[in-house]
């Protein structure tokens, strides 16, 4: 997992070391992704010479050393603390991504917001309000990436007159025109597009057949690009 970067007109470091940890407790807490400790990814990264913070880009050849699959990025882009009616409150919003390390394909993600208010009469900073907004965030992405996690599905038959059929269709939350990527042995062989979608299937279009997709081989969803509502 790469540091939460911090791109919001309000650059508070502090803001974004809180997004990161907290994301990363919620996402092993709910089994969402087996997150890297974050002292093992510091080890890989000072074995590579790579320094913090963990960037998305820094952090692909450390993926490959930790012989993680998947990597997830995530960035402040709101970041406000304001006072409305007499009262102190903060705004964070978060976007994450989840991409996969081989090809850089989005494979999950999502953009949330997450807000926090003082008591009326408080003396809450701004940092600390921020702080709190950002867990809020933080707490409320894991949440939707655990309920919206990659389809993971299985090649039913080798190529042929460029179609494929999938084991996974609208029954298991598989959507018109949505894409797969294929996998044999952890390495990337393949892209899909859905042609025809069943309840429990899905008749697949190939968009790249540079490994030989073939029966069996391991295909997981692209997922949309997220944005801040």
């Amino acid at each position: 997992m790469a540091d939460v970067v911090n791109r919001s007109p309000d650059r508070r470091v502090a803001t974004a070391q809180a997004a990161t940890e907290f994301l990363a407790e919620e996402l092993a807490r709910r089994g969402v992704y087996e997150v890297v400790p974050q002292a093992e990814r510091e080890r890989a990264a000072r074995r590579r010479g790579v320094p913090p913070p963990l960037t998305l880009e820094a952090l692909t050849d450390v993926a490959r050393d930790l012989e993680a699959e998947l990597i997830v990025s995530g960035e402040i882009q709101v970041a406000e603390a304001r006072s409305r009616e007499g009262r102190r409150e903060a705004e964070v919003g978060l976007v994450v991504r989840v991409v996969d390390r081989m090809g850089g394909d989005l494979v999950a993600g999502a953009a949330e917001r997450g807000q926090t208010h003082d008591a009326p009469g408080g003396s809450k900073t701004d940092g600390l309000l921020l702080l709190d907004a950002a867990r809020a965030a933080a707490y409320r992405v894991a949440e939707r990436l655990a309920e919206a996690r990659p389809i993971h599905g299985t090649v039913l038959n080798s190529a042929g007159r460029g179609q494929v059929t999938l084991n996974r269709g609208a029954g298991h939350g598989v959507q018109k025109q949505q894409e797969f990527l294929v996998y044999r042995d952890g390495r990337r062989v393949g892209r899909l597009r859905v042609r025809r979608l069943f309840s429990n299937y899905a008749e697949m279009t190939i968009v790249d057949n540079s490994g030989g997709i073939q029966a069996q081989d391991h295909a997981v969803s692209v997922s949309l690009e997220p944005r801040l509502r």
